[in-house]
């Protein structure tokens, strides 16, 4: 069983639906969330990654928190 979570991307069609069902007003979360997913990246490409952590994966990546891309991939992939 995953832990996912619904995005709140606003330039695409689910994440507009995802944000205005749970409400403006209502939700906490969906608030927190659309900063993140819809202008993460973006900060990113501007600014540099802020913080990451490694992935349990083998070998291990290391993750940005922001825009969840892959920083570094020691495969080079």
């Amino acid at each position: 069983m995953g832990a996912c979570r619904e995005g709140f991307n606003l330039f695409h069609k689910m994440g507009r639906r995802n944000f205005f069902k749970h409400g403006i007003f209502g939700n906490k979360w969906a608030r927190e969330y659309v900063l993140k997913d819809t202008l993460g990246r973006y900060i990113c490409a501007i600014f540099g990654h802020s913080r990451v952590f490694q992935t349990d994966d083998f070998p291990p990546k290391i993750v940005c928190v922001r825009c969840t891309r892959v920083v570094y991939d020691p495969e080079g992939e």
